[in-house]
């Protein structure tokens, strides 16, 4: 891998919730980012990965840890430097309607990162966001209309132009095409991909959707409960899963289907609580390979080959192995998303 463009190290973030407790959010994450690399942060809403996205953006304060981009401890940076880092790491959120200001035009919405950000001529920033409006897409002539005006993937494509109008190294991506149909969420997704081979921009890609993150993503990280309970390239994450709850996650996605039964992983049960953290595995209230041992003592991130790791003692062989997860089917859709009976499943509590 490359020199990482960020480098997050034991990260941690609490929240205090009244009487004296503490709801910790992120747990000694560690996460390396390359340059023109996308790593996707996966998991079930309240695992964490906002968080982290926020963390990396200095939107929120680390509870603990190191954030270091570009070699340099965002935690620690002096407020007179958090300017040219702000160029340097931007983000593209969820709902593209409430991140763009109602009262400003798209014009003056993309040049205000030109002018408050950059050392761009005045006389030239109006010709420049013509040319980001173009390249994410739009008629220039949309500069002088208003988010109203826009269709939710034109408003999603100021965002990202608005995003990359600094031409930063950092890209948080925070569940980018959520709120978008299928064929706009496709569109949006070429066209990242195709800003990250033109920019080299690093993607921090925060979604629950897994069939856009294996088309967008180099590497994934899965969290549960604010830990990072497996990662590694995409491949080896999609085609053998080894945490149980990576193996759950993926049959239970609605277009992420396992060749066969993956021997019958449902995840049942309450999910602890992060004010009240277990002492061992956290997914083994839930977990349906759970040994005794499995609940005294909290396992570490360990590596299951050279660059795919897990936190599964019966994976990282401590403990008598699990089961086989079923390999993808060899039938897939023209988009590549594997075909096939769903058997293993995250059952929803709410």
């Amino acid at each position: 891998m490359s020199e990482p463009v960020l480098e997050v190290r034991d990260l941690v973030k609490e929240f205090a919730v009244g009487q004296g407790q503490v709801l910790t959010a992120v747990n000694r994450v560690d996460l390396q980012l390359a340059p023109g690399e996308t790593l996707a942060l996966v998991g079930e809403s309240g695992s964490g990965k906002t968080t982290v996205g926020r963390c990396v953006l200095r939107l929120l304060d680390a509870t603990g840890g190191t954030i270091a981009f570009a070699g340099d401890d965002v935690t620690r940076l002096a407020p007179r430097r958090l300017r040219a880092f702000r160029r340097q790491v931007q983000v593209v959120f969820q709902d593209p309607y409430d991140s763009l200001d109602p009262r400003m035009s798209v014009g003056a919405i993309v040049e205000e990162a030109l002018r408050e950000l950059t050392d761009t001529a005045a006389a030239r920033r109006g010709a420049l966001t013509k040319e980001l409006l173009e390249r994410v897409g739009l008629d220039p002539d949309a500069a002088r209309l208003y988010p109203h005006h826009l269709t939710a993937g034109e408003q999603q494509r100021v965002a990202i132009a608005r995003a990359i109008a600094c031409d930063p190294r950092l890209l948080v991506l925070d569940e980018p095409t959520s709120s978008l149909d299928p064929i706009t969420r496709s569109e949006i997704i070429a066209l990242l991909r195709s800003i990250q081979a033109e920019l080299g921009t690093a993607f921090l890609f925060i979604s629950h959707d897994l069939v856009t993150v294996r088309h967008i993503s180099h590497r994934i990280a899965v969290m549960y409960l604010g830990e990072v309970v497996e990662t590694g390239p995409v491949e080896a994450v999609f085609g053998r899963p080894s945490h149980p709850y990576t193996r759950a996650l993926l049959a239970s996605a609605p277009s992420i289907e396992r060749g066969r039964e993956d021997a019958g992983i449902s995840l049942a049960g309450e999910i602890p609580s992060p004010i009240d953290l277990p002492q061992g595995c956290f997914l083994a209230s839930r977990c349906p390979f759970v040994l005794d041992e499995c609940r005294a003592g909290h396992p570490a991130l360990e590596p299951v080959s050279r660059v795919h790791h897990s936190r599964c003692l019966r994976v990282t062989g401590h403990l008598a192995p699990l089961p086989e997860a079923a390999p993808e089917s060899a039938h897939t859709t023209p988009n590549g998303v594997p075909t096939g009976n769903r058997k293993a499943r995250v059952v929803d509590e709410s």
